[in-house]
């Protein structure tokens, strides 16, 4: 069974690249300044809903159940795991969310399966046009992940998008996210899901470089 995409404008990879670009300039200015800071911080939610909504807007693979029931099952248990964690400390360590994320469930917000997700789609999506093996894919993609939260935590902290118990970021939580991503980019290769999408690896590496630099800028704030 195929979900048929609806039929609304789409621009080129090209302008949708610079509006985005715009977008989280923006972004970095807005975060920068104290005064429109907490402005920001309440749209944080919404930028990764737009963000997991464009994806699926320039998804070309398949729209079929299994690709539904493949990304049910990363955002749900994305979303599970981040519960326990939270609640136990077991997985990533003693970690709390702040309130920044939005609305939360058990201690974690709702939108963080989202987050999951986009995260896994996108890096994915990087790698999909790659000639390569489907095995070398897999790790590649946790590597990608895991290198975005290292450059993702720092930003994370100052913004109140989380805390830790610990004065540094343990390792545990870095071991735990290249674990985790490893599944569910495994889970991509195992079910066969034809992923592609010409956007998603821009997109991928346009948040990247937006929290680098974003470090960089907090580092004077």
């Amino acid at each position: 069974m195929d979900v048929k995409r609806i039929a609304l404008p789409r621009p080129e990879p090209s302008k949708a690249i610079r509006s985005i670009s715009s977008v989280l300039l923006v972004g970095i200015i807005g975060f920068a300044i104290p005064f429109s800071r907490p402005v920001f911080q309440a749209m944080t939610p919404i930028v990764i809903l737009l963000a997991v909504i464009g994806s699926i807007h320039y998804h070309d693979g398949d729209r079929n159940l299994k690709m539904i029931l493949v990304s049910l099952f990363i955002l749900l248990a994305g979303f599970s795991i981040e519960v326990i964690g939270v609640k136990t400390g077991i997985i990533f360590g003693t970690y709390s969310y702040g309130k920044v994320l939005g609305p939360k469930i058990m201690g974690t917000p709702v939108i963080i399966g989202l987050n999951w997700l986009l995260l896994i789609y996108t890096a994915r999506a990087m790698v999909e046009y790659w000639d390569t093996s489907e095995w070398i894919k897999v790790p590649v993609v946790a590597i990608l992940v895991t290198a975005f939260d290292i450059v993702l935590e720092p930003v994370a902290i100052k913004l109140g998008f989380w805390s830790w118990e610990a004065i540094q970021v343990p390792l545990q939580n870095y071991l735990a996210w290249f674990g985790i991503a490893l599944i569910f980019s495994s889970l991509m290769t195992l079910s066969k899901v034809k992923l592609m999408n010409e956007m998603g690896g821009p997109l991928f590496f346009m948040l990247f470089l937006f929290f680098l630099v974003l470090n960089i800028v907090i580092l004077f704030i």
